[in-house]
């Protein structure tokens, strides 16, 4: 098991590839920008647990995926990216608990 502190590098991968599986090349691009965006919030913020807790959505997500249930896989990407975007509002407001706990 990956640690979740070394990780971060293989965040855009992972999204990268989950939006080349959907051969949707516009999402595909769009996921990378989205990444260079976002790489500064996990890159300049060391928030304790902000990895861990992407990482386990990242594996509920791969988890979903490897077992080919796409219900599955839709809402744990969905839980992901609504906790992500609520974490970055929240650092971007300096607010009280980034991790979404």
């Amino acid at each position: 098991k990956l640690k979740a502190s070394e990780g971060g590098p293989l965040d855009g991968e992972f999204h990268g590839a989950i939006a080349r599986m959907t051969g949707n090349e516009v999402l595909a691009e769009q996921i990378v920008r989205l990444q260079q965006w976002t790489a500064p919030f996990r890159t300049t913020f060391k928030i304790p647990g902000y990895a861990d807790h992407a990482y386990e959505e990242h594996y509920e997500v791969y988890k979903a995926i490897a077992d080919s249930d796409p219900k599955a896989a839709n809402l744990a990407m969905q839980k992901h990216i609504e906790t992500s975007r609520d974490r970055i509002h929240r650092i971007g407001e300096g607010g009280a608990n980034p991790h979404g706990l």
